[in-house]
């Protein structure tokens, strides 16, 4: 038997068939490297087998108790906002605010359907010292159209017949006085 099958088997020893057993130990009595292997395996294996029948108790068992008790992490009480995110995740709470949300917009949108009154005397206190003109905005609008209207051909009157991109300054200037008094 060849030294290399051999330690290989030494360390099997107790796992190996009795002809196969015998041959390693006819090896082992030859090879003067196999014994020294052979006897530091069969340290080790008793050293195995005493280790694993006694029972070894903690020094201070009270210490690692308390060791271990403290790296427990204690169940903190929620803060009250994650109790109000909770309560607000709850099914009934959504949908009593959902309910209640509809009920803010159908009464919103009924007080902006529902007609308001206007009363002169309450926005004029005095209607002898006030005077309220009320303009029509399609008559505003109209005047203004016609201002720009009359604006736009009075700059045409000052243009330069034969260039389009210049005016006549002092007509511009009589024309544009005008329309800074309006």
């Amino acid at each position: 038997m060849k030294c290399k099958k051999a330690i290989i088997q030494i360390h099997l020893l107790n796992e190996l068939t009795e002809s196969e057993r015998n041959e390693v130990l006819q090896h082992v009595e030859t090879c003067l490297a196999c014994q020294k292997i052979s006897e530091s395996v069969e340290q080790l294996n008793t050293l195995i087998a005493i280790a694993a029948t006694t029972q070894h108790a903690p020094v201070n068992s009270a210490a690692l108790t308390n060791r271990i008790m403290t790296s427990i992490k204690t169940t903190q009480q929620p803060t009250w906002l994650e109790r109000l995110i909770s309560l607000a995740e709850a099914k009934q709470v959504k949908w009593s605010m959902a309910v209640v949300s509809l009920m803010l917009i159908g009464v919103l949108t009924l007080e902006e359907l529902r007609p308001t009154e206007v009363s002169l005397a309450k926005a004029v206190p005095s209607a002898s010292t006030h005077r309220v003109t009320i303009l029509n905005i399609k008559t505003f609008r109209d005047e203004l159209q016609r201002h720009k209207a009359d604006y736009q051909s009075s700059l045409k009157a000052c243009q330069d017949p034969f260039t389009i991109t210049q005016y006549n300054t002092a007509c511009l200037r009589e024309k544009l006085s005008k329309y800074k008094t309006l």
